[in-house]
């Protein structure tokens, strides 16, 4: 028998496939008896902050799947009427023809609502950077609490769970600014 820890991959994020994909089922954080000492208190108050980082993961891991649908559908419609444009172009036609006229400015307001998308994907790369303080301001304090006197074994588990959690925290919040940077570059 393997007495050998095994470890598996981090969870995933949205994929860069563009399949919207949860929040990890593992996302809710492990929990400890009450030790009733100060690190204890400590370990219980950076459990809620390090929840609600995960809160707010999983809500902008949404927000992005939901700017990609609308994005995707903004380009398709964008494409579509360009094609049109252009086939329209290649059969000959009258100079200020009212139809290509029209579409052309259609084709314009599809190109500013993805401009726009852009922007908003600009925005949400911003909020989960920001999660990255609270993130390291979590695991610092969960660092800075192994230095405190009182703790007893079970405060240094808790600790220790609660650094893991932290640190995949931070794993996803370096995926989903991967992702968002890769989906604005193109």
């Amino acid at each position: 028998m393997n007495k050998q820890p095994t470890f598996s991959a981090p969870p995933r994020l949205g994929d860069s496939a563009r399949v919207m994909t949860p929040l990890p089922a593992g996302s809710v954080i492990a929990t400890g008896q009450p030790t009733g000492t100060l690190v204890g208190q400590k370990v219980g108050q950076l459990r809620v902050e390090l929840q609600r980082l995960k809160g707010q993961l999983g809500t902008q891991n949404n927000q992005l799947q939901q700017i990609r649908l609308t994005t995707t559908n903004n380009a398709q419609r964008y494409h579509g009427t360009v094609a049109a444009v252009t086939a329209r172009l290649q059969l000959g036609t009258t100079p200020g023809n009212p139809i290509l006229v029209n579409q052309w400015n259609a084709a314009q307001v599809e190109l500013d609502r993805i401009s726009g998308d852009i922007a908003t994907m600009n925005t949400l790369a911003n909020q989960i950077a920001s999660n990255s303080s609270l993130a390291a301001y979590v695991l610092e304090s969960a660092r800075a609490a192994y230095g405190l006197t009182g703790a007893i074994d079970e405060d240094h588990r808790q600790l220790a769970l609660l650094e893991d959690e932290t640190n995949r925290a931070a794993v996803l919040i370096d995926r989903l600014l991967a992702e968002i940077n890769e989906d604005v570059a193109r």
